[in-house]
């Protein structure tokens, strides 16, 4: 989305996001227990494995690639709620991510790899964001008009913070 459509979305068709699922109580234990009773279905080992392209993606790609291990944030997430002790998340992070034995040569097939060509792909150097052209420092020395934005409802706070904020990432 260009500037100029952001703005104007932003600011002359007052078009705002509304996440319904931050207002509903949901608990994740008792959903599953109600697919298993109803549906037969059957739990997939990890947070978002349920697809074998992104289950890829959170138990090896970020992890080998980008040193990032997905697990942080829903574990933390659930010491936060009180559903789990710290101590049992730190257990579980000194496991090695669940992986399926063939997800590895499946996906580098389906992407059309080899594993030699894989291999090199994961051994480039990272990128960010700052690669990349954006609209960052423009959010960032727009920052007073965003707050007055934001303050007024126009954009959330998530956007605010995210986007105008300079820090190093």
């Amino acid at each position: 989305m260009s500037l100029l459509s952001f703005l104007k979305w932003m600011l002359i068709k007052r078009i705002k996001r509304f996440r319904p699922f931050w207002y509903i109580a949901y608990s994740k234990e008792e959903a599953r227990e109600f697919l298993m009773k109803n549906f037969d279905w059957k739990y997939y080992g990890g947070h978002h494995l349920e697809n074998r392209m992104t289950a890829f993606q959170h138990s090896y790609y970020s992890i080998k690639k980008c040193n990032i291990d997905q697990r942080y944030n829903s574990l933390s997430a659930l010491v936060r709620a009180g559903k789990i002790t710290k101590e049992d998340a730190l257990k579980i992070m000194n496991e090695e991510p669940h992986i399926e034995p063939e997800l590895f040569e499946y996906t580098i097939k389906r992407l059309g790899f080899s594993k030699e060509e894989f291999d090199n792909l994961i051994k480039l150097p990272l990128k960010t964001y700052r690669d990349y052209p954006t609209y960052k420092k423009t959010f960032e020395k727009l920052k007073p008009f965003f707050w007055l934005m934001y303050k007024i409802n126009l954009v959330p706070k998530s956007f605010y913070v995210k986007y105008t904020t300079k820090k190093a990432i």
